[in-house]
């Protein structure tokens, strides 16, 4: 770990990957079905990826959504060399990586940026200082257009609570530990099993933390290294995001992960009656959270509460694109939400699989059938 890091993990690369969530398609369909306009697609947009990593997401992106314009952002200059020549194999030509930090960014030091319509930070917000948080806070208040949105994924609390003492033994071990990040990922994984097996009083009262060690064994050193040694990792309660990205006039649209924003695949008659009674959505948030032991959360903000009208609303998801991922045999009607699934109605949704098995459809032509 460099000096230059500031505590967060320099020396080995973060592990490339795509996550769907920060997709403009996901993130208009998340808006659109929690009744918000989000910006349009099609007239061309805006994209920043904050804490991008080697770029392979953002490239991606960038490569599917040519009538947009990207810009990912790193402060690892690894990472950025790597996005880079991605992105000139590639030929991708609406897509700028910068090294410039959060604080550098905040400052309006760099490019010349546009306002932003999309502005994501995948695995990012808890994973640095308080200071970096409040950085990140003033670029979006600075870069994101009116109606602009915001994916913030992040560790979150109560369900963190048992795991955030085996981070914090994790990086003290690897204070002290010789050798490369992977072994010392490894000594601090292997202190713990140690101290499990010893009958550590923490452990016993905090059975989520030795499951979480069996867990962590066989993952890829760059995942846990990020995850798991950047000293200013921390879980956050709903509640202090909310308030944070309320500084950049954010308000609160849903959950990136569609099953949780319907309270009926995760709670029971009891649950939603406690919720229901709370006149304060974001205490309602926190309670649920609590009633589900919430440990990681996938939001979605956006700057003022543009509220779509039920005309525009259902002419925009008329508009919306479906295909199958998966060959017809195997798609169904299975909705996992947070303890179990839930099976929709073979009558309402074996025509629309069939229909997809004959290619993409629009919403709106299921409809008319």
């Amino acid at each position: 770990m460099s000096d230059w890091g500031q505590g967060y993990v320099t020396d080995i690369a973060y592990a490339p990957g795509y996550f769907r969530e920060t997709s403009p398609a996901w993130l208009t369909w998340i808006c659109l079905l929690r009744g918000r306009r989000p910006p349009r697609l099609d007239e061309g947009f805006t994209y920043c990826d904050l804490g991008c990593g080697t770029g392979f997401g953002v490239t991606a992106l960038a490569a599917t959504h040519p009538q947009g314009r990207f810009w990912g952002f790193d402060f690892n200059p690894a990472h950025v060399a790597d996005g880079r020549e991605l992105a000139r194999v590639a030929g991708i030509g609406n897509l700028t990586f910068g090294e410039e930090s959060f604080a550098d960014l905040a400052a309006g030091a760099g490019p010349d940026l546009p306002r932003m319509d999309f502005i994501v930070l995948h695995g990012v917000y808890t994973w640095v200082t308080a200071e970096h948080r409040a950085a990140i806070v003033r670029f979006i208040d600075r870069r994101l257009k009116p109606g602009g949105i915001v994916y913030v994924s992040y560790n979150c609390l109560p369900g963190w609570a048992a795991l955030q003492p085996l981070q914090r033994l994790l990086v003290e071990v690897d204070r002290l530990a010789p050798g490369a990040t992977a072994q010392r990922v490894e000594a601090g994984l292997a202190m713990g099993r140690r101290m499990r097996d010893a009958g550590a009083a923490f452990f016993a009262a905090h059975p989520p933390a030795g499951a979480q060690l069996d867990e962590l064994q066989g993952h890829d050193a760059a995942y846990l290294a990020h995850e798991y040694l950047n000293e200013g990792s921390i879980a956050l309660y709903h509640a202090d995001v909310a308030r944070d990205l309320a500084a950049a006039k954010l308000g609160y649209v849903g959950s990136a992960t569609v099953g949780d924003n319907y309270d009926g695949l995760g709670l029971d008659d009891a649950q939603r009656a406690l919720l229901a009674e709370q006149a304060d959505p974001l205490l309602a948030r926190t309670l649920r959270d609590y009633l589900l032991n919430t440990r990681f959360r996938r939001d979605v903000w956006q700057r003022g509460d543009v509220v779509l009208g039920g005309i525009e609303q259902r002419e925009r998801m008329a508009a919306l694109g479906l295909a199958l991922t998966r060959p017809r045999a195997t798609a169904n009607a299975v909705f996992k939400g947070p303890r179990g699934e839930t099976v929709g109605n073979p009558a309402v949704y074996d025509p629309v699989l069939d229909a997809l098995a004959d290619g993409p459809r629009r919403i709106g032509a299921l409809l008319a059938d």
